[in-house]
């Protein structure tokens, strides 16, 4: 049997509606009133040598009440870098390795949550650990808060590795 005709193309429309559907997590979201969001920035925005930058996640409770987010794991918010194609070269797996413990984290209104992170280019933030470095090239930092309330993303921002 050939498909031809206006089956093939109804079939092929159907399918690029269900995948337009598909975004991004947000970077601010609004709980119980709330608006809650997430955002990244960078000391500087290129890497020469081996001279770092310093990635600030900012988890901030923008509204007036108190709001408590809950986690399927230990991973409360999560920093990721990926090449300018979208693959993530940290953490180096692809993901974290997270413990299984339900956890929470509560803002008073106005309050935020600071983590701040130091690369220089490699696998993995610094450490006491040999790390390897990465290609030069475009790569972009961003942060991921997986509560289930809701999942929000920073936006990225953009470091040159020279």
């Amino acid at each position: 049997m050939k498909l031809r005709g206006p089956f093939v193309w109804v079939v092929s429309l159907l399918g690029l509606v269900a995948c337009s559907g598909a975004t991004e997590p947000p970077s601010s979201v609004d709980v119980g009133g709330n608006t809650i969001s997430v955002s990244v920035t960078a000391s500087g925005n290129e890497i020469v040598g081996s001279s770092p930058v310093t990635f600030t996640i900012r988890l901030l409770n923008e509204g007036t009440q108190s709001v408590t987010l809950h986690f399927n794991s230990g991973c409360q918010i999560s920093p990721f870098v990926r090449t300018s194609s979208g693959a993530v070269v940290l953490p180096s797996a692809g993901g974290w390795i997270c413990t299984g413990a339900l956890t929470q984290l509560s803002l008073a209104a106005g309050e935020s949550v600071v983590r701040e992170y130091v690369w220089a280019g490699s696998t993995d933030f610094r450490s006491e650990m040999p790390l390897r470095p990465l290609p030069k090239g475009r790569y972009f930092f961003s942060a991921e808060v997986p509560s289930a309330e809701a999942m929000l993303r920073s936006a990225p921002v953009e470091v040159v590795l020279r």
